[in-house]
């Protein structure tokens, strides 16, 4: 959906930026790290946007660490 380059949909005047990050999410006092977690980064209003595909590969890893399966 998003690309390097396209404006920033929060703020409107950004450029975003693909990066490669660590994620780290915490649940009761249990923590899970997912590398290579791809967003979607605007200089300007330093918001974040998950990229689609990240979003659907991280998404039953993660509905299996909050309901305590990993």
């Amino acid at each position: 959906m998003y690309k390097d380059g396209d404006v920033c949909p929060i703020c409107g005047s950004g450029a975003l930026t693909k990066k490669s990050i660590e994620e780290t999410f915490d649940y009761k006092g249990k923590a899970i790290t997912i590398k290579d977690y791809l967003i979607f980064e605007c200089p300007v209003c330093e918001e974040s946007i998950v990229e689609q595909e990240t979003l659907k590969n991280t998404e039953q890893m993660l509905i299996d660490f909050i309901t305590g399966r990993i």
